[in-house]
């Protein structure tokens, strides 16, 4: 039995996009990516499997502001079957993220207020904020620990670190 793709909308600000991104849940298999690249070839920017190809798209994806967009699978009785959302803008649902820095581990992004943008580096901004937030706990503690230690007596901190 052959598996059909039903036919997308294509949203007229694709035209201007530098890359297209076609989330892992958009799409069953890397047949179905190829047939969907063959619908959208008259968009004139290349389309790329962000959890098969993560590795290929931060080549791609040279200025970290470049414009491009997620393709995502919507599930949602009568609405449209896939959704678009631009970069830069919080894109519904949850995106399983491949970053080529953590190929071994899945990241899960649900979107809440983060911007999520695929950086030239390979990283996530969203991923950075929080590995950051924890260095930054992590020096507190240890400063705290030290500054007590040496004092003899516990030493209060301040959680400053929300953001």
């Amino acid at each position: 039995m052959q598996t059909q793709i039903a036919p997308i909308a294509i949203d007229v600000n694709l035209l201007r996009a530098d890359l297209i991104v076609v989330a892992e849940r958009s799409v069953a298999s890397e047949k179905q990516v190829t047939c969907l690249k063959s619908e959208m070839d008259t968009l004139k920017a290349p389309v790329a499997s962000l959890e098969a190809k993560t590795h290929k798209l931060e080549a791609r994806v040279e200025d970290a502001e470049a414009t491009w967009y997620w393709l995502e699978r919507n599930d949602v009785a009568g609405t449209p079957d896939f959704l678009v959302g631009e970069s830069g803008r919080r894109p519904r649902g949850t995106v399983e993220v491949h970053t080529a820095a953590h190929r071994s581990t899945r990241r899960q992004c649900a979107g809440q207020g983060s911007r999520v943008i695929v950086r030239s580096d390979g990283t996530l901004n969203l991923e950075r904020r929080r590995q950051e937030q924890e260095e930054a706990k992590l020096l507190v503690q240890t400063v705290t620990s030290e500054a007590s230690s040496q004092s003899g007596s516990p030493v209060l901190q301040a959680d400053c670190l929300q953001i």
